[in-house]
């Protein structure tokens, strides 16, 4: 009979093999030390630990716990019965935590206690190799939020099972910490959200629906307020219970963007309706201006004709001249009612904001001993604009804001050219804009008043009609313009005020007929525009003779360098170039420059485009252009820049 080998006799080499291959993940573990003497693959492919990472390791470096007592009562319990199993959640190489399921049994080798460990299960996906493994974590890196699991047994209670790794970075709380105490989650949602969320969630729960929320949360390391959206699917769990598996991320941005676009919309809303309501109003003022103008013109002229006809004591000649003074102000009233009843007929002229601006408003604010401190873009847009309307606008607005600081003080007003995206200010299209502010010291307007100071017989000064803001809203929204305010209680109040600007410079210059002399001289003077847009080429070759400037045109970078260097060749160079930055079809103004610049060194150029944010219009000089000139650009503008670089034409 054959003797059977012992299983104490097997060669270590053999018993190492096979623990490695066995295809349930097992860890050694040894039960005094509490420390992980080996693992074998299976278990470092379902965990994503490498077998260095845990060999050596006490147990707690991995296991989350609520506390020391509870492991030790798993240890003592397999200690007395030999056997046992758990579920516990585990840290990950990621940071993340997930659930996992363990069947323990004690062993004694040569008077020393082992424990085996045998993963029954472990949430989420468990790929079947290392590749698969790599490629979740790849994906996950890159999702912008917290994958989650929560799950319910079957009394229906609940916990996470599962946290992603990132949830140090959306909400200031490690995955260990929410998954140990999940109050300090709740904590950072204020609670009002958590009981949206509580209510929400109770019906789908029962009917095991899909489920998603948004609420606001407070960052638990810097305190800002983010907003975030959860969701999460349910599925059945094999013990009769449920399992979530869910998705958190922040929309913070997207939650202000969405606010911004309803302030935006009710913001348009009301002014739709003031809008409304002032037209109405102006209707209903200008016939009652009509109406009152007539009796008027009966009081006074009676009036007139009793002072004319009876001799009159003092007393009753003052008592006279009192009602005259009187009617005077009800013409000026009934005047303010015309003018906010019919401020939709503005006679429109080209003209600078600053002369319907500047003198009007220190003549007022003088008088009253406010300074008035005043700043001009340079160069300024000219608008489309009635001066005496919107003189009376901007010496209402000196008005109040000196009647904001009887004691004294200062008014600043700004004229900045403005360009808008649509609806960035309520109101107003996309387009160029003016945009005059007017800001005071004074005492500032209440929160409650704000909203209605636009409107007609508003006021809350003793004597004051109430026309002037209504009638200076009225004047600049008929001018296609907008006028915002902004007040604090105690600082001060700002107006701005937005006038569209002319579209294009209009060019007034006529060419004149040139003398012999003057042609030599018209020779000497000429620039090479190149660009391919047609409109741009004639604009500039206008502006430029209206300068007095020959002008050769060109359509790409070729065609100008051949035209300039037949001009070098024929003894009349030209005096400079003008060369747009980007070309469709053809060399743009840098390339163009650089061959150019290998025919004359001193070659002066203008790079012109409309992108203003190109390192080379940012950087200009360090690309070699003399100059640059930004698109959309007026006759003012350019005649500056070429007085600069040529001098005057006359000299």
């Amino acid at each position: 009979m054959t003797d059977h080998p012992r299983y104490d006799a097997l060669p270590p080499e053999l018993l190492a093999a096979l623990f490695q291959d066995f295809e349930l993940p097992l860890l050694l573990i040894d039960y005094d030390t509490r420390r992980v003497i080996a693992v074998n693959n299976a278990f470092v492919l379902v965990s994503g630990y490498t077998a260095d990472q845990v060999v050596g390791q006490e147990t707690k470096q991995f296991s989350i716990f609520p506390s020391d007592d509870e492991r030790e009562q798993v240890y003592t319990q397999l200690s007395a019965q030999g056997r046992t199993a758990i579920t516990l959640l585990v840290r990950r190489p990621r940071g993340d935590v997930g659930e996992i399921s363990l069947r323990l049994t004690l062993l004694e080798v040569g008077g020393h206690r082992y424990i085996t460990a045998q993963v029954d299960g472990v949430t989420g996906v468990a790929p079947e190799s290392r590749s698969q493994i790599e490629q979740l974590r790849d994906v996950l890196a890159v999702v912008p939020g917290v994958i989650y699991q929560y799950t319910f047994d079957v009394s229906g209670k609940g916990r996470f099972t599962y946290i992603g790794g990132r949830s140090d970075e959306l909400f200031g709380l490690s995955a260990e910490v929410i998954a140990t105490d999940e109050r300090t989650f709740w904590r950072q949602v204020p609670y009002e959200h958590r009981l949206r969320i509580r209510d929400t969630f109770a019906p789908v729960f029962e009917s095991q629906r899909p489920w998603g929320e948004e609420c606001p949360f407070r960052h638990a390391i810097t305190g800002e307020e983010r907003w975030l959206q959860i969701v999460a699917f349910p599925r059945a769990a094999p013990d009769g219970g449920t399992i979530w598996t869910g998705f958190c991320s922040d929309i913070t941005e997207i939650h202000r963007l969405r606010t911004s676009q309803m302030e935006a919309q009710d913001l348009l809303e009301k002014e739709r309706l003031r809008k409304s309501k002032l037209e109405s109003l102006g209707t209903l003022a200008g016939g009652i201006a009509h109406d009152f103008n007539n009796l008027l013109a009966v009081l006074t002229g009676n009036i007139g004709l009793i002072k004319h006809e009876l001799s009159l004591s003092p007393a009753n000649q003052r008592r006279f001249d009192a009602i005259e003074q009187a009617t005077e102000r009800a013409k000026l009233l009934a005047k303010q009612l015309v003018t906010f009843a019919k401020g939709g007929d503005p006679i429109l002229e080209s003209v600078s904001p600053e002369v319907f601006v500047i003198e009007p408003m220190r003549y007022i604010l003088e008088g009253r001993g406010v300074q008035l401190h005043s700043e001009l873009a340079s160069p300024l847009w000219l608008v489309r604009a009635d001066k005496g309307q919107l003189m009376q606008v901007f010496q209402n607005l000196a008005t109040n804001a000196a009647d904001a600081m009887p004691q004294g003080g200062s008014v600043s007003v700004t004229l900045q050219n403005c360009a808008l995206g649509d609806q960035e200010v309520p109101g107003l299209v996309a387009g160029r804009y003016v945009r005059i502010s007017v800001t005071d010291t004074g005492v500032g307007i209440a929160p409650e008043h704000v909203a209605r100071i636009f409107d007609p017989y508003f006021t809350t000064k003793s004597g004051g009609h109430g026309l002037g803001l209504s009638i200076g809203y009225s004047v600049v929204t008929k001018h296609g313009g907008q006028i915002i305010v902004n007040s604090k209680v105690g600082v001060g109040t700002r107006f701005d005020v937005y006038l569209p600007a002319k579209p294009t410079a209009e060019i007034t210059l006529e060419a004149s007929l040139l003398t012999e002399d003057a042609a030599a001289k018209f020779l000497q003077r000429r620039l090479l525009v190149m660009d391919d847009d047609e409109l741009i080429r004639d604009l500039l070759g206008a502006m430029l003779e209206a300068f007095g400037y020959g002008v050769v045109v060109s359509r790409h970078g070729e065609e100008a360098i051949e035209r300039y260097r037949t001009a070098l060749e024929s003894g009349h160079p030209f005096l400079g170039v003008i060369l747009d930055l980007r070309i469709a079809n053809g060399l743009g103004g840098q390339e163009t420059l650089e061959r150019l610049r290998q025919l004359n060194p001193n070659v002066t150029a203008i790079v012109c485009s409309g992108y203003h944010d190109d390192g080379v219009m940012a950087n200009y000089r360090e690309h070699g252009f003399a100059a640059k000139l930004p698109k959309p650009f007026d006759v003012k503008e350019l005649g500056r820049l070429l007085e600069r670089l040529f001098g005057s034409s006359d000299e």
